[in-house]
């Protein structure tokens, strides 16, 4: 494993900072695309410790991560959302949560946006772990912009 020092300096790398664990210290969460992976250190004494990994869900490129947050879920802890890299602006918001002391998915989320006779319109589809789904449209006159994303809340659906 490397470094916490290592990953800090390293361009490439995108680094979050906040409280992962809900201990009240920021934490830190790092994007590292050329290993498609999260890695998440856990500030113990004022020292960054490596503790939990998971895939970055960009499907080798297909997808790329724009953002991770911060939740504040019962079960999640953070979310990455990622914008598909071709045509199509289809954005998914994946929310994670430590559970048995690993890092794993609990929903996924996917946004996908059309225009139609002067109107637009976001499909949302919430995707729990079990894969089952429930799909709606938003409509509106004017375009979504990405914070409706980043803001989109998660919401434990049965």
């Amino acid at each position: 494993m490397t470094s916490f020092n290592d990953l800090v300096h390293t361009d490439k790398n995108e680094i979050y900072y906040f409280d992962v664990n809900r201990d009240g210290t920021k934490d830190a969460v790092i994007n590292d695309p050329s290993n498609d992976e999260i890695l998440v250190f856990l500030n113990v004494d004022g020292e960054y410790k490596y503790k939990y990994k998971s895939g970055n869900y960009n499907f080798q490129g297909v997808y790329m991560v724009v953002n991770i947050r911060e939740e504040k879920g019962d079960d999640v802890n953070l979310s990455l959302i990622s914008m598909f890299s071709g045509a199509g602006g289809q954005e998914k918001k994946y929310f994670l949560g430590i559970n048995d002391n690993k890092l794993e998915l609990v929903q996924t989320v996917t946004f996908d946006y059309s225009y139609n006779n002067e109107s637009y319109s976001l499909r949302i589809c919430v995707i729990k772990k079990s894969g089952k789904e429930k799909c709606h449209v938003k409509k509106s006159d004017k375009p979504f912009n990405s914070k409706y994303i980043d803001e989109y809340p998660y919401t434990n659906v049965p």
